[in-house]
Parts: C-alpha cells; sequence; structure tokens
C-alpha cells in the first residue's frame, strides 16, 4: 500500500498514514480503493478488536483533499459523482462494525476532518499545530464526505454552522469543549490513549453522540420552531457579510437543513448536489486557481537549480504601526529576531499591546503556551534610532 501501512499491536490495528514525498497527507479518489482493502483486510481478522487511525507526519493527520481533482472536473454530473464516492467511503468508515478511533496530532482540514467525524472516537493531541476546520467555503464548494451532515450531529447546528460558513480554526481545548473531539492529551501519549480507547469501545461499546449544548441553545435546537430561527439568523448573517454574492455558505445552510429536518440520506444528496452546482461556478474556480498562487509563493522556485534559501538570522522594520507590528509578529512566531524602528516613541507602547493581546488571546484558547507567548515578544525591541540595523538581513 502506498498511502497507508498497517501495524499489529495485540488486538488492536494501527493505520498508519503517510503519503509519500509530501509534507502533509491528502485525500484523493485513488485512497478509497486503499482504504477500501485496509478495512476488508480487518473486517475478516478475528483477532483485531479495534482500529486506530494515525498519520506519520510530524504535524499533520490530513490536510483535507487534493484540491487539484477538483479543476479536473468538467461537468456538474462529474463534482456530484465525487462528492457521492467521498460519501460511501465515508459511511462504510463510520459503519464498520470494528471501533475506529481517529488519533489526531497536527491539522485535521476538509476532507481530514470529515475522515476523522466518520470514526467512533476522536483525540486530539495539544500540539501546537493542532487545529481542526472544515474551510472548503474559502474554495468556493462545502464539505462533500459527509461533513454538512455528521458536525451538526456531533456539535449542533448553530456551532457546526459557524465552522462551515466561516472555515474558521478550532483548536484542541475549544474542539473538546464543543463534542468535536473526545479527549485531548500531548503528543507523547496520543498512540497509547487511542489504542486503550478503542478496547474500551471495542469492550463496552459507545452510545451515540450528543451536541454538548446547554440553556437557551439547547432550547431552541431541540425544537423545529427554534431551528427554523437559527436557519433564519444564519442566512441574515450570510447575506450580510456577502451581499448574497457568494453561493458557498448559502448552499452550506440548505444540506445542513436538509439533514437536521429530513435524514441524513436527503441531507447528503442536497451536500453532493450543491457541492457540484458549486464546483463549476466562476467563483470557486477563481478561489483555488488564488489558493494555488499563494501556496507557490511559498515555494523555493529555484530550488531544482540547486539554489538555496538565505537563512535570515534577524530583520528590521522601519515603522511601528499597523503593518509593521504585524509583520514583526508573525517574523517572531517564526523564530527570528525583530527590530522595530519608528520615529515616535509612542507607537511602541501601542504596538506592543497590540501584539501582547493577540498573543494572550491564543494562550486563553490553549493555542499557545504563555512560555511561548512570553519568548514571542523577547524576540522583538524597539528603537527610535537606526543602530545596529545594519546586521539585519
Amino acid at each position: 500500500m502506498g498511502f497507508m501501512e498497517i501495524e499489529k499491536d495485540g488486538p488492536i490495528a494501527f493505520i498508519w498514514m503517510d503519503q509519500a514525498g509530501e509534507k502533509v497527507n491528502t485525500l484523493s479518489l485513488e485512497l478509497s480503493n486503499e482504504f477500501e482493502e485496509a478495512f476488508q483486510d480487518l473486517g475478516k481478522d478475528n483477532s483485531i478488536l479495534g482500529v486506530v487511525l494515525i498519520s506519520r507526519k510530524k504535524d499533520n493527520f490530513v490536510a483535507g483533499a487534493d484540491i487539484d481533482q477538483f479543476l479536473k472536473l468538467k461537468t456538474e454530473e462529474e463534482a456530484y459523482q465525487l462528492s457521492r464516492r467521498a460519501q460511501e467511503m465515508m459511511n462504510r468508515i463510520e459503519e464498520f462494525p470494528k471501533p475506529i478511533v481517529a488519533a489526531i496530532n497536527g491539522a485535521a482540514l476538509g476532507g481530514g476532518l470529515e475522515l476523522a467525524l466518520a470514526c467512533r472516537y476522536r483525540i486530539a493531541t495539544d500540539h501546537k499545530k493542532t487545529v481542526l476546520a472544515l474551510p472548503e467555503v474559502k474554495l468556493g464548494i462545502l464539505p462533500a464526505a459527509g461533513g454538512t451532515q455528521r458536525l451538526p450531529r456531533l456539535v449542533g447546528v448553530q456551532n457546526a454552522i459557524e465552522m462551515m460558513v466561516t472555515g474558521k480554526n478550532i483548536y484542541p481545548y475549544k474542539a473538546k469543549k464543543i463534542g468535536l473531539v473526545n479527549d485531548v492529551i500531548h503528543p507523547y501519549g496520543l498512540k497509547e490513549a487511542a489504542k486503550k480507547a478503542a478496547l474500551h469501545l471495542a469492550e463496552y461499546g459507545s452510545e451515540s453522540p450528543k451536541p454538548k449544548l446547554k440553556g437557551f441553545q439547547k432550547l431552541l435546537e431541540l425544537l423545529p420552531p427554534g431551528r427554523k430561527l437559527i436557519y433564519k439568523g444564519a442566512r441574515k448573517m450570510v447575506e450580510k457579510a456577502t451581499g448574497g454574492n457568494y453561493p458557498a455558505p448559502f448552499k452550506i445552510l440548505e444540506a445542513v437543513e436538509a439533514g437536521r429536518e429530513k435524514g441524513f440520506q436527503e441531507g447528503s444528496e442536497v451536500e453532493a448536489r450543491n457541492f457540484a452546482y458549486l464546483a463549476m461556478t466562476p467563483e470557486c474556480r477563481e478561489l483555488i486557481q488564488l489558493f494555488f498562487n499563494m501556496n507557490g509563493r511559498k515555494k523555493n522556485p529555484y530550488k531544482e537549480e540547486g539554489v538555496e534559501p538565505k537563512k535570515i538570522k534577524k530583520v528590521a522594520i522601519l515603522g511601528a504601526g499597523f503593518m509593521g507590528t504585524g509583520v514583526a509578529q508573525v517574523t517572531s512566531q517564526g523564530g527570528i529576531p525583530v527590530v522595530l524602528r519608528d520615529i515616535n516613541p509612542q507607537s511602541f507602547e501601542k504596538s506592543e499591546k497590540t501584539i501582547w493581546d493577540d498573543l494572550s488571546s491564543k494562550v486563553r484558547k490553549k493555542a499557545l503556551s504563555a512560555f511561548e507567548r512570553d519568548q514571542i515578544m523577547s524576540r522583538i525591541f524597539y528603537q527610535t534610532d537606526y543602530k545596529g540595523m545594519e546586521k539585519a538581513e
């Protein structure tokens, strides 16, 4: 198998995902056959009681679907069939007779999170790169492998809509709070924790997950009139944010509503149809092309010629305003010392407070430790003269 390797540890099988030659794992139709073969073999193996999906990548579970395949779609029918095949693969994982645990370290995005949603149990690490999201809306499409159906059942309609129409990132402890993952653990304990979870599920089974909703939010989601208010409010929010010129969020809402009100099968059909429609829109094509352009800029265009980028040891920035402050923060987060020079000393206090507040917000969300915040702050220096700036690259 090219994408995965099976390791049997007693009665638990670990499916190690590792896309050869790539920094991250991505899902494609070709991989569905590999998954199918693996699960057929494990289903027949009576010595195996449970399965764990885990990645060999340093800081990535599955980064999403292979976006190249979207540009190859020529008709809505092709896009519809692509979604249907992806849904079927996730359905088989969800219906697998033995418990499957998703052991998430690093990014679980798009199709990667949909894969985890199809599993019986999800454990995430508190690694700084661990993040969960369904960001398809940023490409002008929607989650097309059952994401619009499974996410609301797990975290509630309101949380699911917010995640999908914004594409926002959810960090590990927030994910546990809303019920997106069952547990959060240190990366070094991930494999053992996933094994214990799989064994527990094999012995005692599991109840159907219920959203962690309280008070008025719970009341709204339990009653059909309350859910109508949620859908109506979400449409108004999307209309205001997009001016009605961006179809993807509206199609996401349609799929969520169809699934919650008419059942999983009808919702999946609407999800596939809406994906097919969106995949052929000019907005989708332009956003995907923009995605490729932006990612292309991150790569070294001269790598094949043997030219390596110069190592940056220090950065100097003129101006401690909004732009300079943002660049300084990103640079320091990358581990590089940075000097901010400005003729107005009063701007230093504002700049420092802006960075501190943003980093402290991440600390509160447990996306960053207080120690890491302090390290980032310690690499940023302010001055009114040019002294020493000539040493910066």
